[in-house]
């Protein structure tokens, strides 16, 4: 065929191709026509659908994601099946079971089927659930956002830069870097903060971390800065180290977690140092094992175990310094049990460190132990110079404790009921079966 005749054929198939009548969209017979969300801080937050279809609409099924919560939620509205459907989910956030603190993320979208089979999943709508109670200012940067609304522009900028630099020293101390924005929440007064919390928190909390949600919220009053200094960095460290905490074993003992928040906080008060020096002299201190868990909550006991954690947290960096501070926030964080973690790191278990601890600050021995300091048998990490500071938290105020509320601590895991203590019976079974004559291949 002539180059020409190419061309005019071509030619001819393009003009048949651009004649013929064009296909029928791929879009689905269903319509979304409205996608709504309204919320009330600490009241409810709810999601409204209208869609319609040329068949009747026999499924609305409304999914939901939310920052720091594990999996996803599913929720299935009442509605009136037809072409034309309206449909609502409300989620009750009165509910103390459900709790969840300002500046959390939520992500939505629909999922739409008819009678004849068409299905539509609507794209995904993203929006931050604040305490729309409070007209907030916000100061932030990568890793840090600050949310204030009394007080100014001075008090927003000191807490800024006090959480700002908290980040700074526990990566350059610990190698702990902010994985994502933190947000933290000052309310004006203890009312304002105690009115944004769950009805389950303690009457004397005056900040608090929701570490999965990286959130921290924290009562200060305009007039109050030096507390706010103290309390911004103790909740920012619980939300910072948390987010290197590996689930679903992943936790620090709650003596570690509480003392190294104090570290990052500053000196012990007044009060604390007073109960510690009681403590020693009355030989009543509570054993470390004992605040591996929740704290108490009796007040002057709580002011306690703050700072015997504090003491016992800079004795580690004191004697260990920050690499073996390092390492045991690594093994913690897979899962270590605490015995465990302590004899990896340091070379004696929780009771050993309790014994050099307290000869190291002149305390009496434990009942029935002789005054005796252990000697590290595994210790991975050289001595270390004194940190600068000792720290722990504390309200001014009479009616708030010298001690910050956390979320409860998940009990210890024993070692005896996880896969690594499985019983040595199906190896030695193995092993058998390993060394039984074997037919050999045939030449």
């Amino acid at each position: 065929m002539k180059r020409t005749q190419q061309l005019e054929l071509t030619v001819l198939i393009c003009l048949i191709i651009l004649t013929l009548p064009l296909p029928a969209s791929a879009q689905s017979p269903i319509q979304v026509t409205g996608n709504t969300y309204e919320y009330a801080f600490r009241d409810h937050i709810a999601f409204r659908l209208e869609a319609t279809s040329d068949a009747e609409i026999t499924e609305v099924t409304l999914f939901a994601r939310l920052s720091g919560e594990s999996g996803r939620r599913r929720d299935e509205p009442d509605f009136t099946p037809g072409q034309s459907v309206s449909a609502e989910v409300v989620w009750d956030e009165m509910d103390e079971e459900s709790y969840r603190p300002p500046g959390v993320e939520v992500e939505y979208w629909w999922q739409i089927a008819d009678a004849v089979g068409n299905e539509l999943k609507t794209e995904a709508v993203t929006f931050v659930y604040m305490d729309d109670r409070h007209p907030w200012q916000v100061l932030e940067n990568e890793s840090v956002a600050l949310y204030w609304y009394e007080g100014g522009e001075n008090l927003g900028r000191a807490l800024f830069d006090r959480a700002a630099g908290a980040v700074e020293r526990i990566a350059a101390e610990l190698g702990v870097e902010a994985e994502k924005e933190l947000k933290i929440f000052i309310y004006g007064s203890f009312d304002d903060l105690r009115a944004a919390l769950g009805e389950g928190s303690h009457e004397w909390v005056g900040g608090t971390s929701f570490a999965d949600y990286g959130v921290v919220a924290a009562g200060v009053a305009p007039e109050d800065l030096d507390y706010g200094l103290r309390v911004v960095p103790h909740e920012l460290t619980h939300a910072v180290i948390a987010q290197m905490m590996e689930p679903p074993f992943g936790q620090l003992p709650h003596w570690m977690n509480e003392g190294l928040a104090m570290h990052y906080e500053g000196p012990l008060t007044a009060g604390e140092r007073t109960a510690l020096e009681k403590a020693i002299a009355e030989d009543s201190l509570l054993s470390i094992r004992s605040l591996a868990s929740n704290f108490p909550q009796d007040y002057d006991l709580a002011v306690l175990s703050y700072a015997e954690s504090s003491s016992v947290v800079e004795f580690i960096f004191e004697i260990y310094g920050n690499e073996a501070m390092a390492r045991l926030l690594e093994v913690f964080a897979v899962g270590a049990h605490q015995d465990d973690g302590l004899v990896e790191v340091l070379g004696f278990d929780v009771d050993g460190l309790e014994d050099a601890w307290r000869a190291h600050i002149g305390a009496p021995p434990r009942a029935g132990v002789t005054r005796a300091t252990p000697v590290p048998r595994t210790a991975t990490v050289a001595l270390a110079e004194t940190p600068d500071i000792t720290l722990t938290p504390s309200p001014k105020q009479a009616a708030t404790p010298q001690a910050t509320a956390t979320p409860a601590a998940a009990p210890e895991r024993d070692p005896s009921t996880g896969p690594w203590c499985l019983s040595p019976l199906p190896a030695v079974a193995l092993l058998a079966l390993f060394l039984l004559p074997r037919p050999r291949p045939s030449a």
